[in-house]
């Protein structure tokens, strides 16, 4: 390999695995295939490039050494794909060819839902998650943005003059920044930051225990440290205090006090069921409502599997019990609908979309990413969900233990982000939605599109094949 393949495959990777918005999503990935397109070289660029973006899972403090055995596995398998890909190029690109790879693209990545309870995790459209480009997920959502990612690549490679105005299009997409408001709503957003050590009593951790009671001091005293006696909204993170049983008459004292709707995550427990849950509290006790996390993380939640190899999990990760999985959305009724969605859910493309359906004006999610400390992992899990809020056209109020603690636009623009560790993020925000085509849709469109333009590019290589000519004999 010469000097300038070593420049463009080097840049390439820069370009790509840092996530330069503009450069990797327009020809970063061409500057990779221009050089080499055999299918090992192609596996291990693009698994290096997976092991610089989820290098957030090589945090062992929590999950132990094991969790490096899958973070190598999900790495060797996104590059397995991006291999396959690479593989079926052939060169010089037409048309079929360009639109049969990126609907190739989008298909492989719609069926990493379906591990396990799936794999959202890094999309390729992801790098299309900054400034105004985010609008474009309005039209077809993530999905529609890896295909477009792969598109301009391969036009890219292709040389084709339109590229230029392709990969300009996200950028001066807008629907316009006028829309409805439904009312204004004064909210508080808390970021516990509490470890599990903290929260939680421990074996050989009993120094750092913080008794309930203190916790519920902390919580209190975040509020008053904002000076307000009233609020229309508190919203509390994932796993926010140990247990529903202990701590549901002290969040209902917290609504009656603010006047506010709160929404806490605690567990909760149906007879021998346990949820990861999230309840909705009203001033006065005139309602109480939960929600059960429909998506559980394997390993974290649940033991993916049973017998030997369920137990090896359970003993590798230190698990004692699962929770069990909700059955259905869930849309709380106060002064406005709420949609809720609990951690991992909200990298669920189609999961808050069936949320946004059932009748949500204002999204909430509440998540705890302190098993990944001091990692990149609450920047990328908000990334995620920019999109959820472009794509539905509805805002977005998250509420995390250890951040990103923030608010966002129903164009998928950052309202205000919580700065600090601990404390609480106060916002008046004036309440928009507005009607998407993604929302109208969903993900059909594109994986029919995908779908089609796959099944041609095929069609039209089996039909160039022609069978050998006999000459007959006489």
């Amino acid at each position: 390999m010469g000097f300038r393949a070593v420049l463009l495959s080097f840049s390439s990777f820069l370009f790509v695995a840092f996530g330069h918005p503009i450069l990797g999503a327009a020809f970063g990935y061409a500057l990779f295939w221009s050089v080499e397109r055999r299918f090992w070289p192609a596996v291990g660029w693009f698994a290096a490039v997976q092991a610089v973006q989820l290098y957030w899972m090589t945090s062992t403090e929590y999950m132990g050494p094991f969790i490096l055995v899958v973070y190598a596995f999900l790495c060797i398998a996104m590059g397995l794909q991006f291999g396959l890909l690479t593989s079926l190029i052939r060169l010089p690109l037409d048309w079929r060819q360009i639109l049969g790879l990126s609907g190739f693209w989008v298909l492989m990545e719609w069926s990493r839902l379906y591990f396990l309870t799936g794999f959202t995790w890094n999309p390729i459209g992801l790098a299309l998650a900054g400034g105004d480009s985010i609008q474009f997920a309005s039209l077809f959502g993530i999905y529609g943005l890896c295909f477009w990612v792969i598109f301009t690549n391969l036009l890219a490679l292709a040389k084709k003059p339109i590229w230029a105005v392709v990969a300009l299009v996200p950028y001066l997409f807008s629907l316009g920044t006028e829309t409805k408001i439904h009312k204004k709503i004064s909210v508080a957003l808390v970021q516990t930051n509490l470890r599990p050590e903290q929260r939680d009593l421990m074996r050989g951790y009993e120094e750092d225990y913080i008794h309930p009671l203190d916790q519920w001091k902390r919580l209190v005293s975040f509020l008053q440290e904002t000076g307000q006696s009233k609020f229309d909204l508190i919203v509390f993170p994932e796993c926010a205090l140990p247990s529903y049983r202990s701590n549901a008459e002290w969040m209902q004292n917290i609504a009656d006090h603010f006047g506010a709707e709160v929404i806490v995550g605690l567990d909760a427990k149906d007879g021998a069921k346990k949820f990861n849950a999230a309840f909705h509290f009203t001033p006065g006790g005139k309602k109480m409502d939960r929600y059960e996390k429909r998506i559980l993380i394997p390993v974290g939640e649940y033991i993916p599997f049973s017998g030997v190899f369920g137990e090896f999990f359970a003993n590798q990760f230190g698990i004692v019990g699962s929770f069990d999985a909700g059955l259905s959305a869930k849309v709380f009724q106060g002064d406005l609908p709420l949609g809720i969605c609990i951690c991992l859910e909200e990298t669920y493309s189609h999961l808050v979309r069936e949320i946004r359906q059932s009748g949500a004006e204002l999204l909430i999610s509440i998540s705890n990413d302190v098993w990944f400390p001091n990692t990149r992992l609450p920047e990328h899990h908000f990334a995620h969900g920019r999109i959820r809020a472009a794509e539905n056209g509805v805002c977005l109020l998250r509420a995390c233990n250890t951040g990103v603690t923030a608010a966002v636009d129903c164009f998928g623009r950052t309202i205000q982000i919580f700065a600090g560790n601990a404390g609480v993020l106060t916002l008046d925000i004036p309440v928009r939605s507005r009607s998407t085509p993604y929302t109208f849709w969903g993900d059909w469109p594109i994986l029919a599109i995908s779908a089609g333009s796959f099944f041609f590019m095929g069609l039209f290589r089996f039909r160039k094949k022609k069978l050998p000519e006999y000459s007959s004999l006489d």
